[in-house]
């Protein structure tokens, strides 16, 4: 900030403030002032844009565009986009190819969150189709592929969505993407089992195997998710699409997995909300579905003197809440 009120007083083009702007930006995301970085965005392609800089004018109204998204600024993000889109430059590729099939991306991602969901599918199969050639990026491929299936899975067309993730697999095999892939195919299995029931429980597992794999890789390569570990995501989605399919014993069965691997929770362990809502999960399944109130009212009690002691007082609102309901029904 005291950077771009010193270059006020310099010529023009002695400070690039279209930068001072951008590291601006930045600063206020770090800061939790999404609004503010905004501006800096915009006023920095603005000043790139003026002084003919126009690749990273468009970097940053990308940017921009993503920001707006994150806000839910769904209308705004995408009249931005249509109309970098309908730039002479942009819409003949100049800029770079990549960096237009960003804005593409993030526009059809603005589509999806609007709730245009033919448009936006229509997008991401064409992006799909087209970085299926990005030989020196598949990883970008795997990404844009494991989107395109989620959609797919959403508009219910389980065999299109099938050959996506495979495509999506395919490329991660060569650049790999651990966890968006793992994310995808749990998200995949979740939605099959979920508008199928048991009929799509075959298929569901089918995706959760794959997800299997690539939470193996995963753990063979040394790599470590930014989110949930995989492993015990992998395990309470078990557990759910079970559920969905009927199958209540053995969601039973995968949810106490999933509470084995994510482990007991600390007065500073980030996880107790994930240890919560498995607890609630599973002692739904045994005290609502399994007819075994009992168990589920022990299970829930714990957790809730375990929770309490260690200071997490907010998550065992849930948990109350289930055992009043189980008590009631006793």
């Amino acid at each position: 900030g005291e950077a771009l009120r010193l270059a006020a007083d310099w010529p023009a083009d002695a400070v690039d403030t279209a930068r001072l702007h951008g590291d601006l930006a930045e600063a206020c995301m770090h800061l939790g002032r999404p609004d503010e970085a905004l501006r800096h965005l915009t006023r920095s392609a603005e000043l790139n844009l003026r002084r003919g800089d126009r690749f990273d004018a468009y970097c940053a109204y990308s940017n921009a565009a993503t920001l707006s998204l994150d806000l839910g600024r769904v209308e705004d993000c995408i009249a931005l986009l249509d109309s970098l889109l309908a730039e002479p430059d942009v819409a003949a590729g100049e800029p770079d190819d990549r960096l237009v099939a960003q804005l593409r991306l993030t526009r059809a991602r603005a589509l999806r969150a609007g709730e245009d969901l033919k448009a936006a599918t229509t997008e991401f199969l064409a992006l799909a189709a087209e970085s299926a050639g990005w030989d020196d990026d598949p990883g970008s491929h795997a990404m844009i592929a494991a989107e395109t299936a989620v959609l797919l899975a959403e508009a219910d067309e389980f065999d299109r969505a099938r050959e996506a993730a495979d495509q999506a697999l395919a490329a991660h095999a060569r650049d790999p993407r651990h966890e968006a892939l793992s994310n995808c195919l749990r998200e995949l299995a979740r939605l099959q089992a979920r508008q199928q029931g048991s009929d799509g429980l075959a298929g569901a597992l089918a995706f959760l195997a794959d997800a299997g794999r690539v939470a193996e890789e995963a753990h063979s390569a040394g790599y470590e998710a930014h989110g949930r570990p995989l492993d015990s995501a992998l395990a309470y989605e078990y557990g759910r699409v079970h559920a969905y399919a009927d199958a209540y014993e053995d969601a039973l069965a995968a949810l106490e997995k999933a509470l084995a691997l994510i482990g007991e929770p600390g007065p500073d362990n980030g996880r107790a909300g994930e240890w919560a809502e498995c607890v609630r999960f599973a002692a739904a399944m045994e005290g609502v579905y399994l007819e075994r109130p009992a168990p589920a009212l022990a299970r829930l009690d714990a957790a809730v003197s375990r929770l309490t002691a260690l200071g997490h007082t907010e998550e065992t609102e849930p948990l109350t809440s289930l055992a009043a309901r189980l008590r009631d029904e006793e």
